[in-house]
């Protein structure tokens, strides 16, 4: 069920590839291009959304619910999953992140109940 809420999301114009990362930082479901280490990045989406946790609660703004990494060929959004994962999305440089990121919410939540 959660492959077939990633390749769903995948079909977003914009979206290149997702992933679904526990906690710990193991893969839990991936729907992403043969060219991107899904191992390596959900370890390190992991690691910097833990990062963004600490800051947001060092400067008492609440809960994280998404990050976004913008880089010059593309993007990288971090989105929450109740607590128990996270769903990282990578995008395409010149994406529509509105939609992108109302597609991401619904998603996760989604993705939160199969959990």
């Amino acid at each position: 069920m959660i492959e077939k809420i990633l390749a769903d999301l995948n079909r977003v114009e914009g979206v290149v590839g997702s992933l679904v990362v526990s906690s710990d930082g193991l893969i839990v479901a991936e729907a992403v291009p043969p060219d991107i280490d899904s191992e390596i990045v959900g370890a390190i989406a992991t690691t910097v959304y833990g990062s963004g946790e600490r800051v947001v609660d060092e400067m008492e703004l609440g809960e994280l619910e998404q990050m976004l990494l913008e880089a010059t060929q593309g993007k990288v959004m971090i989105v929450d999953v109740g607590g128990e994962a996270t769903l990282v999305l990578v995008v395409e440089p010149d994406a529509n992140l509105g939609l992108i990121r109302l597609r991401a919410r619904e998603a996760a939540e989604e993705i939160a109940k199969q959990l």
